[in-house]
């Protein structure tokens, strides 16, 4: 379960959490604090120009210690990283910040590419996919570093809403397959 970092308060975040735990008790795998926070500081983001892997450190601990005093045993799990070129800049070192004491998962998303991207066609799709297979391995080292099981928290075939055409189709099915594999082959728990 995710709760917002870029406009929400710390108490507010808090009280959601006990309602969460108490509604779905063991089913809770986790709380992420943040979605994507390594790209609140792009020009459309909530905090443009202005934002920081230590000003999300900084932010997320404060949210952190508010959800422990109201929910003591919830799992804690993130950075929820959007990129995966931010993977060295952001997810590791958010791992090695933070430590398996403070987190029970480390995870990160993944998109094949940009649904309005000029390579997001079928045949590309079901390509092999070495820019995965590296993000895994990079992923895969760290999280062993760390003594941290990742997970891909968040993916989908093409991001920005997907391809027309393609994420809807039957390559698409080709497609997760294939990617549920190399996932699992990359040392991922998910």
């Amino acid at each position: 379960y995710g709760v917002n970092l870029a406009t929400s308060t710390p108490a507010l975040a808090a009280e959601e959490v006990a309602y969460v735990v108490a509604a779905l008790g063991p089913n809770l795998l986790g709380i992420a604090i943040g979605n994507e926070s390594d790209e609140y500081g792009l020009p459309n983001g909530f905090f443009p120009g202005g934002w920081t892997f230590p000003d999300f450190l900084t932010r997320w601990d404060s949210f952190r210690t508010a959800i422990l005093q109201a929910a003591p045993h919830v799992s804690i799990t993130g950075p929820d990283t959007a990129g995966g070129n931010h993977i060295s800049t952001w997810t590791l070192p958010f791992g090695r910040c933070v430590t398996q004491s403070e987190i029970t998962l480390l995870t990160q998303h993944y998109y094949r590419a940009s649904g309005a991207s000029t390579t997001s066609t079928a045949s590309f799709l079901i390509s092999p996919d070495p820019q995965l297979t590296g993000e895994l391995t990079t992923l895969n080292a760290g999280a062993q570093q760390l003594s941290i099981p990742y997970r891909i928290s968040e993916c989908n075939s093409f991001g920005n809403g997907g391809a027309g055409g393609i994420s809807d189709s039957y390559a698409s099915s080709l497609w997760v397959i294939d990617f549920l594999f190399g996932v699992a082959r990359g040392g991922s728990t998910g």
